[in-house]
C-alpha cells in the first residue's frame, strides 16, 4: 500500500507541463533516420540473417566517424559502448568482427551470459530483478551506446513471449537503463514463426512480427526489420546477397527502406540505394579497395588493384574500368 503521508506532495504547477508551453528541441538521431539518441532502435530478423553483423559495423561507424555502409554519417563520434550478449558466447561476436575485419577502438566491451549467469535477467517471474537492474546500472555508466542481443534472453517465466505485461516491462526497463547513462539503445530481436496459409506456404506478416508479445513493438520506439532480398543481377555481378532493413516504426521522420549489399568475403555491407548493378560494382569494389589500402598501408595502388583482381578473378583493366577509372 502506498504511504501518502510519506512527505509533501508538490503542487501540480511543479511537476506538469503546459500543453501549450514551448517545445524542447530533442536530440538529433545518431545516425539520421535509422538511429534515435533517445529510446530504443529494434532490429529484428530471422535467426542468422546478420543483425550482428550490421550491430558491429553500426558499433564501428559511430565510433571511429567512418560512413555507415559507405554513405550514413554519424551527427557525432561517440567514446564507449557495451555489449550485452544474453545467448551463446562473445567468441560468437569476436569471430564475426574478425572476419569482418573492422578495426574498433579500445573502448568497446562486450559481456555475455558467462559473465552475467542469472543477473541477465531483468525481468524475473513478472518481477523487475533489483540486483541485476543496479548491477547493469553501474556497468553502463557513462556509455554511450548500449546493445541488447536479443531481447527475449533478458526476461525469464512462464509463457514470457506471449505475455505483453512482462515484454513491455523489458523493453522498458532497458530504455530506462539507457537514459540513466545517457546512452542509445540498440535491441535485436528475433522474428516469430512464419504464418502459413491454407496451402502450407509461408506469408510474410504485415504487424507483429517479432517474436514475442505484441506489446514489443507498441512500446518501442523505433523498428526495423531485416531480411534477405532477392536481386539476380547485383549477385551475379558482385558473388555477395542483398538485405533490407524495413522501417517498420519510426517516431521521427525515418527512412523507409535501407537496401544493403553484403560482401562475400568480408560479410561487410555497402548501401546499394537500389541502384542499377554496375552502379552497385563500382561501389563495392571501391569500397574494397579503400578496405585493402586501409590493412596494408605499406602496399602501392598497383599492388592493391592486383590483389583486387586476384581476388575477383579478373584482368586488372576490368577492375579499373568496374570502378570508373577506364573507359573503353
Amino acid at each position: 500500500m502506498i504511504d501518502y503521508n510519506a512527505g509533501p506532495i508538490p503542487e501540480l504547477e511543479e511537476v506538469a507541463v503546459k500543453l501549450n508551453a514551448p517545445i524542447k528541441p530533442g536530440p538529433p538521431d545518431l545516425i539520421k533516420g535509422f538511429i534515435p539518441r533517445q529510446g530504443q532502435l529494434i532490429i529484428a530478423g530471422e535467426t542468422n540473417v546478420g543483425k550482428t553483423l550490421i550491430t558491429l559495423e553500426i558499433i564501428h561507424a559511430v565510433t571511429t566517424g567512418k560512413p555507415l555502409w559507405g554513405e550514413l554519417e554519424a551527427t557525432e563520434k561517440i567514446q564507449k559502448v557495451l555489449y550485452v550478449l544474453g545467448e551463446h558466447h562473445i567468441e560468437a561476436v569476436q569471430r564475426h568482427l574478425k572476419i569482418t575485419g573492422l578495426k574498433m577502438p579500445d573502448e568497446i566491451y562486450i559481456i555475455g551470459p558467462e559473465q552475467l549467469m542469472y543477473d541477465k535477467y531483468l525481468i524475473s517471474k513478472g518481477q523487475h530483478n533489483v540486483m541485476s537492474i543496479n548491477k547493469f546500472m553501474k556497468w553502463t555508466k557513462g556509455c554511450d551506446l548500449i546493445v541488447f542481443d536479443p531481447l527475449s534472453a533478458f526476461v525469464t517465466g512462464v509463457d514470457v513471449e506471449n505475455d505483453n505485461v512482462q515484454m513491455r516491462a523489458v523493453l522498458e526497463t532497458m530504455g530506462l537503463i539507457s537514459q540513466a547513462s545517457g546512452a542509445s539503445c540498440l535491441v535485436l530481436a528475433h522474428l516469430g514463426k512464419p504464418v502459413m496459409n491454407q496451402y502450407g506456404q509461408e506469408t510474410k506478416r504485415k504487424s507483429y512480427a517479432i517474436r514475442g508479445a505484441s506489446a514489443i513493438e507498441d512500446a518501442a520506439t523505433n523498428i526495423f526489420y531485416m531480411e534477405r532480398v532477392s536481386n539476380p543481377a547485383i549477385e551475379q555481378a558482385t558473388g555477395g546477397e542483398v538485405f533490407e532493413l524495413l522501417c517498420r516504426k519510426y517516431k521521427g521522420e525515418g527512412t523507409p527502406k535501407f537496401t544493403l549489399l553484403r560482401d562475400k568475403d568480408t560479410h561487410t555491407h555497402i548501401l546499394t540505394l537500389d541502384k542499377p548493378f554496375e552502379a552497385v560494382r563500382k561501389i563495392d569494389l571501391r569500397a574494397k579497395f579503400a578496405r585493402f589500402a586501409d590493412d596494408n598501408p605499406k602496399f602501392d595502388e598497383s599492388t592493391i588493384f592486383k590483389m583486387i583482381a586476384t581476388s575477383e578473378g579478373k584482368p586488372v583493366d576490368t577492375i579499373k574500368r568496374w570502378m570508373g577509372l577506364l573507359i573503353d
